[in-house]
């Protein structure tokens, strides 16, 4: 028995040779035309001056931990964000404790760090701020009028 292959016609998109070129800010969409591109973030209104929390995350040092059954390892990127963000969002200088009650534990029977990324004016550097396991009851102090751009505490 002979088995026939059959070579079916592929129909290939047409290719113009006109070129388009976008403006600054808009991209090329698959119908070729120029579609404008919002360059920030509609849902992160930033503060006129003072800190802005741009990450904050508990326990991203047991990210790969497991921990015993019936445990599961909870960790999320930016767990804290919102924790931080209400407490230091517009300031100058902003002192907080890491609580455990107010963040959550993200991961039981690991000991957890404490990170944070953030800026002081909307064109600034990203500062960061760390501290290491066990961050519970310790203070993060992040301050905008300090000219250093990382800063982290033992």
């Amino acid at each position: 028995m002979k088995l026939r292959l059959f070579r079916l016609p592929i129909r290939l998109p047409e290719i113009t040779s006109k070129a388009v070129i976008c403006q600054p800010g808009a991209v090329l969409n698959r119908a070729r035309t120029c579609v404008a591109v919002a360059t920030a973030f509609p849902w992160r209104n930033l503060p006129v001056n003072g800190i802005d929390i741009i990450e904050a995350s508990y326990g991203r040092n047991c990210r790969f931990f497991k921990p015993p059954y019936p445990g599961i390892n909870m960790y999320r990127r930016n767990n804290a964000g919102m924790y931080l963000r209400t407490q230091c969002r517009g300031r100058s200088h902003c002192s907080v404790t890491v609580e455990l009650s107010e963040i959550g534990d993200p991961v039981q029977g690991c000991g957890k760090d404490f990170s944070v990324v953030y800026q002081c004016e909307e064109d600034s550097k990203r500062r960061t701020f760390e501290l290491p396991s066990e961050a519970n009851g310790k203070m993060v102090e992040l301050d905008c009028s300090v000219a250093d751009e990382e800063t982290s505490k033992e």
